[in-house]
């Protein structure tokens, strides 16, 4: 085991619970009262709970000289509209979604569909939920990198020893 391996598997650790505390605070799953989901991301589809479910299993991590660098990132592939749901912003409104609006209110006669029938963009509110997740685990993840770095000692340490007994024996036998 290196110290990089070390650090990896604590990056990992780190991504995992940033995604568990992503999806367990600010993701909404089915139907509640609009006062409940202020400010939450909910889910049609479940594509970005998802991908964010899946940030640790490949995880982003950086070695400098001076350090390494944890990136919870997910993959636009997959869910282009992440970080207009995370940081806001303005989306024109495509003929494919104005088509979908149109079959939404025939459908349904739901007025919030009738109106976005004949906008041309769409405002997006913040709604962050990785970075709010990395905030509320502040105090947690230092201790993860004490861990890992612990087991790194520890594996390193029992090396050293069994190497300088080894030794030992090969001089007395």
């Amino acid at each position: 085991m290196t110290f990089q391996e070390a650090l990896r598997e604590a990056g990992a650790e780190i991504l995992d619970k940033i995604a568990m505390r992503s999806l367990s605070n600010y993701f909404v799953q089915g139907s509640v009262n609009s006062k409940a989901i202020e400010g939450k991301v909910t889910s049609r589809t479940g594509r970005l709970a998802l991908a964010v479910n899946e940030i640790g299993a490949n995880p982003d991590i950086k070695f400098t000289s001076n350090g390494a660098a944890f990136t919870a990132a997910i993959d636009r592939g997959k869910v282009p509209y992440a970080t207009l749901i995370h940081e806001g912003g303005v989306r024109a409104v495509t003929q494919k979604m104005r088509r979908f609006f149109w079959a939404k209110w025939y459908e349904t006669k739901d007025p919030m569909w009738g109106a976005l029938r004949y906008k041309s963009s769409i405002t997006y509110r913040p709604r962050p939920f990785l970075g709010n997740a990395v905030y509320s685990l502040v105090n947690e993840i230092p201790e993860i990198l004490r861990k890992h770095s612990l087991e790194y000692l520890r594996f390193e340490i029992t090396r050293i020893i069994t190497g300088a007994q080894k030794a030992a024996n090969l001089k007395t036998g």
